[in-house]
């Protein structure tokens, strides 16, 4: 009798071990298949709306001088005479130094005087052979030495201006390098001249952004602080692409003047995106790369819905949708993480 009591026991005990791993097995599966069981997804979600968008295409730059140039003296010698206030600005033509021209200056004197005297000749050669005093030939001699004399003092004043450094441009001079008394070659710097006037802003753009910019397009950028915006308006451009980044190098002008920007300064350049019309405007942050290119993910009937798209323009901030979506779609910016098509989403900001 006990051992039928024990074996009705031990078979009750598993029909109801069976039980509980049956319905457990049932909750799990329920919950898998997206019943009450399992929670909803918080999603963060913005209403797709079409129209004209335009973006901006932030890339690094650097500020440079439009004109700069190492001072060099072109003749070797001694520097008798030194005018370079560093730091200061110099009108194009200011003398700013002079190299030993003692020599050529005494040259020049006697050329001078042996000319002077060539051309007196001369003027009484032409009287004599207008009366029948003198040849031809004489006559023709004394011009030639005239115009020989003529060009050896043109060469003598050539040499004293290569011994003169002028300013080339107008310009703020840089640090000096040479002092009065030193015996300098052309290989010698004496300082450095830059054009502060009309800065230059160079820096590059992907291949697909090229055709926004245009010469005299405007733009806009920051210095190093970030703080103040400046503009600037599009001059040049390269003929062809990087062949080894694949961008289009750009050089724009400055509007106006700032005391606070340097050349050689860092930038950080706003480059307005040609208007893309009927595109759809979405943060970044919404797209997700995959295999064959973009999607994006619905919310429809309370579920994640992928949806493949394609863009036109993509920045930091925003990507522009050309392809895939409809006004009104309800399109998942943030809880991506993670996230699978058809499981089950909750809204909680709309924006």
């Amino acid at each position: 009798m006990k051992r039928i009591i024990w074996t009705i026991l031990l078979l009750a005990l598993a029909a109801a071990l069976i039980w509980r791993i049956a319905g457990g097995r049932r909750a799990s599966m329920k919950k898998e298949q997206g019943g009450p069981g399992k929670q909803a997804s918080p999603v963060t979600v913005v209403i797709a709306v079409p129209g004209t968008a335009s973006g901006v295409l932030s890339v690094s730059g650097t500020l440079r001088a439009p004109e700069q140039v190492q001072l060099r003296a072109e003749m070797t010698g001694r520097v008798v005479w030194l005018n370079m206030p560093e730091g200061t600005r110099v009108v194009e033509g200011t003398l700013l130094a002079r190299i030993n021209d003692a020599e050529l200056r005494a040259a020049r004197k006697k050329t001078a005087a042996l000319l002077l005297l060539a051309e007196q000749r001369t003027a009484r050669l032409k009287t004599l052979r207008t009366a029948g005093g003198v040849s031809a030939d004489e006559l023709e001699a004394a011009e030639q030495e005239t115009a020989t004399l003529n060009a050896e003092l043109e060469q003598t004043d050539a040499r004293l201006d290569l011994c003169a450094l002028k300013a080339p441009f107008t310009g703020v001079l840089g640090l000096r390098r040479i002092s009065k008394g030193s015996f300098v070659t052309p290989q010698d710097v004496f300082s450095t001249l830059t054009q502060t006037d009309g800065l230059q802003l160079d820096f590059s753009v992907p291949a697909q952004y090229a055709a926004s910019l245009k010469t005299g397009s405007r733009l806009a950028f920051t210095g190093e602080s970030g703080t103040d915006t400046f503009s600037a308006v599009v001059i040049a451009a390269e003929g062809a692409l990087d062949e080894q980044t694949r961008t289009l190098m750009v050089r724009a002008r400055m509007l106006g003047q700032a005391a606070a920007l340097k050349p050689g300064m860092f930038c950080k350049v706003l480059v307005p995106l040609t208007q893309q019309a009927g595109s759809i405007s979405l943060p970044s942050e919404a797209l997700v790369p995959v295999l064959r290119g973009y999607q994006v993910y619905l919310v429809k009937q309370g579920k994640a819905v992928a949806t493949p798209v394609e863009i036109s323009e993509r920045t930091e901030q925003s990507v522009f949708v050309k392809r895939g979506l409809q006004a009104g779609d309800s399109v998942i910016t943030r809880g991506l993480l993670g996230l699978r098509p058809g499981a089950q989403v909750r809204v909680v900001l709309n924006r």
